[in-house]
């Protein structure tokens, strides 16, 4: 037995991965034959020829290959540039090889040599790397008008409704450059040419305006070659994007993706793409590097979905000393995040990603312990604290205490305290209310990395997990300044407080997984987001183990089949109608509020029987019963609780509710 390991795609496929960011299949071949090679080499079973294939330097441009043992029977050779052109291919004589064509100048060749026997059996393989760097070739490419934000970043065009565009070269090592004509080609994402002109090239180079037409991707690319008769002399490519505006007043599909580009990573992508998705969260975008981050983008973006980056991810746990792992204020993670956030911002920037992705299934703690006792978290709850009070003397007027200072508070009173006293709980209930708040706060700190880079970008989060106590999830608080508001819909009751609280232009959708998990889910869950009032239908995930639109031959499975149906429908106009129609009012409002939410788990805490504790479910069943009667309604948030925030409120349902202020009740 021989154990090989290799490092190979990390979700999509098991496949050898590489860094190229052109001649994408070509690159997945070379790979795939080295690590074949290797394990037979590895067990013990070498090819019966040692082969070197040596490649002779202009203006020869010819091969050599060399080898030990028998003289093959047949040899067959290939020849490619870095952009996966085939410049040869066909059989040749082992020690005689033909006469080459002109190799252009410009990027890397790539030669591999198969020598067989008379049964067709490889007994022998070579391969070699050389590249053309004499005579005429293309020294610089650009494109006006652009820009770049960084220097691994493509330019970007801002022509989003089409225009013109001029490409200019310059040239090295011109000499006689009379007959030479210099050929612009633009391509969008799917190589569909959009425009070319070939003009005269001069000694000091060439330029030639294009007019682009409205463009219908981000991705495009500029092919230019140097053309002499019917040889190719030397070639160039420039990749630059349009960064297009994105509809959020339409309806619109994500599907859960990955990076690295192996070939059926690239398949799906692009066939979600042609199926009816419009964007893809791409995951785990956590690359320090810009080079690497720009090459995750560029090859996933030519899918022709634009890119919801997940750039980080917020999952904190609470430890039996009170201590959060990783800390919520624990400013060591917070700059490795900023780290790796950086690069990974600025080159998603050229691409005009609708919305970022602080992560998915994030949370303050899940286990039963609480957090927030670490002495920069007990500090950042005293600040919070003063800014509340103002005074310590407000602050032991209403926690029934006799603290000197606001300094003097060195540890947050805990649940099992809390409940063994009845002076006051407002300690206990002043820390559960700055940690959702600094797990709030956290967000936007992060979103505040993003924006820095990218001003005015979306910013937000997806697929929160169960809504606990302990979770962090203060739906009011998080949709406040983060414009990415996703969730499960295995969570009804968040679905319904992301659209009471989302605010307009933002992306909101909903995951579908296991719910639709049969004809009838797969064919309604759009139709299900959209009369939630979200502008998009997720799913998870466009390939692996699980609820995935294709076969393993690549062909739409049944789940696939039955989405994209409705998808069709959906995306010919009556999802953009039903977004701009408006709700029907009913007047009804449900009051949500987490303080009650906190005394529900106090109460349990204090009667393990008390009725406080069925608060969330409480919650969920007055939406149902007011659904049941054939009404709408909102959530309200206790600090709408006001005389302009409860206008036009008919029925206001308060379930559970034990946290009103005075102030609230005269309002209501």
């Amino acid at each position: 037995v021989v154990y090989w390991r290799t490092k190979v795609g990390r979700y999509s496929s098991f496949s050898p991965v590489n860094d190229a960011t052109e001649g994408l299949d070509g690159a997945f071949d070379r790979i795939l034959a080295l690590n074949a090679a290797a394990l037979l080499v590895a067990a013990g079973r070498p090819l019966p020829l040692q082969m070197t294939l040596q490649a002779h330097a202009p203006p020869k441009q010819g091969f050599r290959l060399n080898w030990s043992g028998p003289r093959p029977d047949r040899v067959y050779l290939r020849v490619q540039d870095d952009m996966d052109r085939t410049v040869f291919i066909g059989d040749c004589p082992p020690d005689g090889f033909p006469t080459m064509p002109v190799f252009a100048a410009g990027g890397r060749y790539f030669a591999e040599v198969v020598a067989l026997n008379r049964e067709g059996e490889t007994v022998g393989v070579a391969t070699t790397t050389f590249a053309v760097e004499q005579g005429l070739r293309v020294q610089s490419v650009e494109i006006t008008p652009s820009r770049r934000v960084h220097a691994e970043a493509v330019p970007m065009v801002d022509l989003p409704n089409g225009g013109n565009v001029m490409a200019r070269i310059t040239v090295a090592d011109a000499g006689d450059v009379a007959g030479v004509v210099a050929e612009f080609f633009v391509f969008d994402a799917f190589d569909r040419l959009l425009a070319q002109k070939a003009v005269p090239l001069t000694a000091a180079g060439a330029q030639a305006q294009l007019w682009l037409g409205r463009p219908v991707t981000v991705c495009h690319h500029l092919d230019v070659a140097l053309r002499r008769g019917n040889t190719v002399l030397a070639r160039a490519r420039e990749r630059f994007t349009v960064p297009l505006p994105f509809a959020y007043d339409d309806f619109t599909y994500l599907m859960w993706s990955y990076a690295r580009g192996e070939p059926l990573t690239r398949f799906v992508q692009r066939r979600c793409y042609e199926l009816g998705s419009d964007l893809m969260d791409l995951c785990h975008m956590r690359y320090a590097e810009d080079a690497a981050a720009a090459r995750e983008y560029a090859v996933a973006a030519r899918s022709g979905l634009r890119l919801v980056p997940y750039v980080t991810r917020v999952a904190l746990e609470a430890r039996d000393d009170h201590t959060f792992r990783p800390g919520l204020h624990d400013q060591a993670w917070f700059e490795k995040q900023r780290a790796s956030m950086v690069p990974c911002t600025r080159q998603a920037i050229p691409y005009a990603p609708p919305a970022y992705t602080l992560g998915d299934e994030n949370y303050l703690s899940r286990g039963k312990a609480e957090g927030g006792g670490s002495p920069e978290t007990v500090a950042a709850f005293r600040a919070w604290l003063q800014t509340k009070y103002k005074t310590i003397a407000a602050l032991n007027q209403t926690w029934a205490s006799d603290h000197a200072s606001f300094a003097a508070i060195t540890e947050p009173l805990w649940l099992a305290e809390a409940a063994l006293q009845n002076r006051s709980y407002a300690a206990w209930f002043d820390h559960r209310e700055f940690l959702d708040t600094a797990f709030t706060d956290l967000h936007e700190q992060l979103a505040g990395i993003i924006r820095d880079e990218h001003p005015g970008a979306k910013v937000g989060w997806d697929g929160p997990l169960r809504y606990h106590w302990q979770a962090g999830y203060d739906f009011w608080k998080w949709t406040r300044n983060l414009e990415l508001n996703q969730v499960y819909s295995s969570h009804p009751l968040q679905g319904d407080l992301v659209r009471s609280f989302a605010k307009p232009g933002t992306l909101r959708g909903e995951w579908g997984n296991n719910v639709a998990d049969n004809e009838e889910g797969f064919r309604a869950i759009a139709w299900f987001n959209l009369f939630r009032q979200h502008n998009s239908c997720w799913w998870w995930t466009s390939w692996g183990c699980d609820y995935i639109p294709f076969n393993p031959d690549g062909s739409p499975s049944t789940y696939g089949e039955w989405y994209f149906d409705e998808a069709r429908e959906l995306r010919a106009g009556i999802g953009k109608l039903l977004l701009h129609a408006k709700r029907d009012d009913s007047g009804v409002s449900i009051l949500y509020s987490q303080a009650d939410h906190f005394a529900a788990r106090l109460s349990q805490e204090l009667d393990a029987k008390a009725p406080q504790r069925f608060w969330k479910r409480n919650l969920e069943s007055s939406a149902k019963f007011i659904r049941q009667a054939g009404l709408q309604f909102r959530y309200l948030d206790r600090t709408q609780l006001t005389a302009d925030g409860l206008a036009g409120t008919k029925l206001l349902v308060l379930p559970l509710a034990v946290c009103l202020s005075d102030q609230q009740v005269v309002a209501i």
